[in-house]
């Protein structure tokens, strides 16, 4: 049976925990939020039984929102990002240009497809937070 997930205290956060460059997002977000999130990976059990399609957690972050709305991709990202008022802006312009938001969404996924290659270049040339952040999932 399905864990509820409307009326959560705080946004749940799923990422993929076998990725470097995923965790070290997650570990950034941590660093930043405190404990006004909470973050599950997807390979955890807990995953399993939330409701969301498996296909969906793999394919790309997902944040749950405390009354149960579930983002993916660009718009989970953004809305994280959004955390910060210094960054809200992003997001506006996300939820109001439709040619913003596209490109957005094209961009999550490229850095999804090729999150490998990134995670071994943000190593060499990221900031220290990224050092070692190689993805281990298979291409």
């Amino acid at each position: 049976m399905p864990t509820s997930l409307a009326s959560r205290p705080r946004p749940l956060v799923i990422y993929d925990g076998d990725c470097g460059l995923c965790c070290a997002c997650i570990a950034w977000l941590r660093r930043r939020n405190g404990d006004a999130l909470e973050f599950l990976p997807l390979q955890a059990p807990a995953a399993n039984h939330l409701g969301i399609p498996p296909e969906r957690l793999r394919q790309s972050l997902q944040l749950v929102e405390p009354d149960g709305a579930i983002f993916c991709a660009a718009a989970a990202a953004l809305r994280l990002l959004a955390r910060d008022p210094r960054h809200a802006r992003w997001l506006g312009w996300y939820q109001r240009d439709a040619t913003f938001a596209e490109l957005s969404e094209a961009g999550y996924a490229f850095v999804a497809r090729h999150r490998g290659a990134l995670s071994v270049l943000l190593r060499w040339v990221g900031p220290r937070e990224f050092a070692g952040a190689a993805c281990q999932v298979p291409r």
